[in-house]
C-alpha cells in the first residue's frame, strides 16, 4: 500500500491509472462556440492503490447566445454519497461573455435520490438569482437574501468554461470573487497562468497548459488544458475533475447489498 506523497497533477495520475484518454478535440468547435464537456469526478484517499473512486459525474454545456455578449451554461452534477445516496444539482446560468464568463442570472435545483432512484421527499431546494452592480439576489424556496460582492464576480463552474478562452499569457489576474456553487462567497481570488507541462502517455509526450487559482475560502485549484484549449483536467486537494465522455459509466451509483456480499 504505497502513499501518493505530492499533489494531484496529470503525471501522478497517469501514473496511478486514474486517468483515461480524453477523445479527441472536435475539428470545428471552438471555446467560444457551443459545446458539452462532460467530467469524471474522482477522489483520492492518499494511496495509489486502494481507496480511491469515482464518486459523480459534471456535465457542462455551454449554448452561444443570440447577441455575442451573452451564452448559457446548463450544469449537471451527480454525487454518491454514504448509503447510496445521490445528490443532484441543476443549474442554467447566463454569463456574460466576458474573462470570468461573469453569471448574470440563474435558476439552480437541489436533489437527494435513495439508490433506487426515488426522490427524498422534503428535501428540494429551489434558488433563483442574480448578480448586477456589485449586488448578488437570491430567492430561495421563495426567500430572498442579498449580500455584496465585487465589481468582478464569477463562479466555480464558471471559470470551467473562462479559462478555456484565456490567453496564454504568464502572470496573475486581478483579484475577483467566486460564488462557490453559485452559494457561497469567496473573496480575493487570482488566477496565474504557469506555462506548459509535458507529460508521457504511452511512450509519448503530451503538452498540456496549466492554471492555478488562489484565493479565500476555498482549496487551491490547479487546471489544464490542451492544445486545443479544452480544460481537460482539474484538481484541488484529494478530488480531480477529468474530461470523460463514458463518465457516467464508471460510477458506481449502487453497491451491492449486504446480504448479496456475504453470499
Amino acid at each position: 500500500m504505497a502513499v501518493v506523497g505530492e499533489p494531484l497533477n496529470p503525471s501522478v495520475l497517469d501514473r496511478i491509472r486514474a486517468l483515461t484518454d480524453w477523445p479527441p478535440a472536435p475539428e470545428r468547435v471552438s471555446p467560444d462556440g457551443n459545446w458539452v464537456h462532460t467530467y469524471r469526478i474522482w477522489t483520492c484517499h492518499g494511496f495509489t492503490d486502494r481507496g480511491n473512486s469515482n464518486p459523480g459525474v459534471i456535465r457542462i454545456e455551454r449554448v452561444a447566445g443570440a447577441a455575442e455578449q451573452f451564452f448559457t451554461l446548463n450544469v449537471r452534477q451527480r454525487v454518491v454519497h454514504v448509503g447510496d445516496i445521490v445528490h443532484e444539482l441543476r443549474a442554467r446560468i447566463e454569463c456574460r461573455n466576458d474573462r470570468l464568463a461573469s453569471p448574470q442570472k440563474w435558476s439552480l435545483t437541489s436533489r437527494f435520490f435513495e439508490s433506487n432512484g426515488k426522490e427524498r421527499e422534503g428535501l428540494v431546494v429551489q434558488e433563483q438569482g442574480r448578480c448586477r452592480d456589485e449586488r448578488v439576489v437570491r430567492t430561495i424556496n421563495g426567500r430572498a437574501r442579498e449580500m455584496t460582492v465585487s465589481a468582478q464576480t464569477t463562479a466555480d463552474w464558471c471559470l470551467f468554461e473562462a479559462l478555456q478562452r484565456w490567453p496564454l499569457r504568464r502572470g496573475e489576474s486581478p483579484a475577483f470573487d467566486v460564488l462557490e456553487g453559485l452559494s457561497v462567497h469567496r473573496p480575493g481570488h487570482r488566477i496565474t497562468y504557469r506555462g506548459q507541462e509535458t507529460i508521457e502517455r504511452s511512450g509519448k509526450p503530451l503538452k498540456l497548459h496549466r492554471f492555478s487559482q488562489l484565493g479565500q475560502g476555498m482549496l487551491p485549484y490547479d487546471y489544464w488544458l490542451d492544445d486545443a484549449r479544452r480544460l481537460v483536467l482539474a484538481a484541488t486537494l484529494s478530488r480531480v475533475y477529468i474530461l470523460d465522455p463514458q463518465a457516467e459509466n464508471k460510477v458506481r451509483w449502487r453497491r451491492r447489498s449486504r446480504a448479496r456480499k456475504e453470499k
